[in-house]
């Protein structure tokens, strides 16, 4: 049964297509299957998530930036000309804006960002892009693309120091965004999240 807002009134049924997370830390982005841009640090279960439990990661900035793309970055291996669906909930640190984004496995890349501190989809943003407020902070951001060869994708999220997702990533020392629930599902939308471990 679905639920409003987790509370006690039913909604009804939620029936969805089967699908799989092919990400399989979805909630662990500490874990060394995501990988982190040289001066980008992940601090495992600071704040609650969209579940209630102290289990969202903190995504930071530290030492000295320089120009380039900060992330973390999980890969999947795929074939050309299927539909991806990436999403994950995030929320705003000490940064604004944050980015979802494939490549290697599609061409051009695409990418889809929010403004965390309303839920905006910013510019330059693939028309994929859709955004839903889960409360207090947390947005769920997902794009979709359909692969264009047979290869690793790889799967980002990217701090953005700009409501452009054309430009160029810079952040500032100490730029933090909170993560949780990322998921890969092949597939043209979002379904409900499925959690992983391992």
């Amino acid at each position: 049964l679905e639920y409003y807002g987790g509370g006690a009134t039913q909604n009804g049924l939620l029936i969805e297509e089967q699908r799989v997370n092919s990400l399989p830390y979805s909630e662990e982005f500490d874990n060394a299957a995501w990988n982190k841009s040289a001066i980008v640090t992940v601090t495992a279960n600071q704040i609650l998530s969209p579940d209630g439990s102290v289990n969202a990661d903190e995504v930071k900035v530290t030492g000295t930036p320089a120009s380039g793309v900060h992330l973390v970055q999980d890969q999947v291996s795929v074939s050309s000309g299927e539909t991806y669906t990436l999403s994950c909930f995030l929320k705003k640190g000490q940064q604004r804006y944050a980015v979802l984004g494939f490549d290697t496995a599609v061409i051009p890349q695409v990418k889809g960002g929010v403004d965390l501190e309303n839920g905006n989809i910013i510019t330059g943003s693939d028309s994929s892009t859709q955004v839903e407020d889960y409360g207090n902070g947390w947005f769920r951001c997902s794009i979709t693309a359909t692969t264009t060869a047979t290869f690793g994708m790889n799967c980002n999220i990217m701090l953005n120091d700009t409501d452009d997702v054309t430009v160029i990533h810079t952040p500032t020392a100490n730029d933090s965004i909170y993560v949780w629930g990322a998921q890969l599902e092949e597939g043209a939308f979002p379904t409900s999240y499925i959690p992983t471990s391992g």
